[in-house]
């Protein structure tokens, strides 16, 4: 009969230690639950804010664009009225120097680095821009950059 209270005792007792460890499994499993949403509602959360910056980042890009081009255009008007040659040279300098930052920021933007440009490609454009600008022949000038880019 003891051996009987004895094995009886030993099951009443694996239960109980059974018992308790499934209640902690599952507190843990609630806890790990309650965690893995808090993170999952964190990271929607901050997905939605960088959306949303991204978003506000190409607005700004665009309204930039879009004011360069508006300073460009003001100084050819306001070139056009001009009849002393010396101010008109130097409204269309000022007009050279906008659209050589809008080359930059259009090779910042273009391709998503925004650590640097492509001092070859701006250069070419940069020199394209001028030679159309000041209305020059390339039988007069011939243009010969050898150039490597600095981009790593």
């Amino acid at each position: 009969m003891q051996a009987k209270t004895a094995v009886l005792q030993q099951k009443n007792k694996t239960l109980g230690i059974g018992g308790i460890a499934l209640f902690f499994i599952s507190v843990l499993s609630f806890i790990a639950l309650a965690l893995y949403r808090s993170v999952k509602l964190k990271n929607e959360i901050i997905a939605s804010a960088l959306n949303e910056k991204d978003i506000l980042l190409r607005e700004i890009r665009h309204r930039v664009k879009n004011n360069f081009q508006v300073i460009s255009s003001l100084l050819s008007l306001q070139s056009r009225q001009i009849e002393d040659e010396s101010i008109k040279q130097a409204i269309n300098e000022g007009r050279n120097r906008v659209r050589s930052m809008a080359l930059i920021h259009q090779n910042l933007y273009q391709n998503e680095n925004i650590t640097g440009v492509s001092v070859v490609e701006y250069l070419n454009k940069l020199t394209s821009e001028l030679f159309y600008t000041y209305n020059i022949s390339e039988d007069r000038i011939k243009l010969n950059l050898d150039l490597e880019d600095l981009d790593q």
